[in-house]
């Protein structure tokens, strides 16, 4: 064989490795770059459904959304919702659970310091006034839609008086006894229960006079508000609008 023949054999040969090497070298860096990617997707994938299936109700009971949108959430025992305060930019939206039936009002303020407060049927449109809140800046007062007082509440630091009446004479009372409890009074000054909040889980309970929970939420920590759940003379969807005022507090 003549040393041409052989010189361009090794030749041959040697280009011909090199492109084994290059093409088997080039060929795992992008598949092993693709699967690393491919990873780290899935990984992350992951990771955000944990958060989903880890977020539970009660994490999301009192949230601020990017709409401005804020939920209090107040549940039974048994973790049904009893009662739901929504505030959007433009109004406030109470859901009831009134013995198994459904009603919900929206609250619309036409000036300052006023509400009005319509029960909302449901294709979405408002139906009669069920009360107008006029505000003070130490009280407010409910309204029928012939500008009848139906209730005043009285504002203190330490108490919070509920009455029919203009002198809030027999007023239904809820008198803070700590920064964390309050104690519910009826009309003759009787306790008729508490509420207290519960820094070690966050929840706040309003309580009867026989112990026995009534309404739970973890969405607040106004100690006044839900106690007026107790006063069973004021009707049901009044004492939501007077507990949604409260929370403004």
């Amino acid at each position: 064989m003549s040393s041409f023949r052989i010189k361009s054999f090794a030749m041959i040969f040697l280009l011909a490795v090199t492109v084994f090497v290059i093409l088997g070298c080039g060929g795992d860096t992008p598949k092993s770059g693709g699967n690393n990617e491919q990873a780290e997707r899935s990984a992350q994938a992951e990771e955000k459904a944990n958060a989903v299936r880890g977020k539970t109700f009660d994490d999301a009971e009192s949230e601020q959304a990017e709409n401005g949108e804020q939920t209090v959430v107040f549940k039974s025992p048994d973790g049904k919702a009893l009662l739901t305060f929504k505030k959007y930019a433009d109004h406030d939206k109470i859901a009831l659970n009134d013995n198994g039936t459904m009603r919900v009002f929206k609250g619309r303020s036409n000036k300052p310091g006023n509400f009005k407060y319509k029960e909302t049927a449901a294709d979405n449109s408002e139906k009669q006034l069920i009360a107008e809140v006029k505000r003070k800046s130490d009280s407010f007062k409910l309204f029928d839609d012939s500008d009848k007082l139906l209730w005043k509440v009285k504002i203190n630091e330490d108490k919070v008086k509920i009455s029919d009446n203009e002198e809030n004479k027999n007023a239904f009372e809820i008198v803070k006894s700590s920064p964390e409890r309050c104690k519910i009074r009826d009309r003759k000054a009787k306790n008729i229960g508490d509420v207290k909040f519960y820094p070690d889980n966050g929840k706040l309970k309003v309580k009867n006079e026989q112990n026995e929970e009534m309404i739970i939420t973890k969405g607040s920590k106004n100690v006044a508000a839900p106690g007026v759940v107790l006063f069973s003379e004021i009707p049901l969807e009044l004492r939501a609008i007077i507990i949604n005022e409260l929370l403004r507090e």
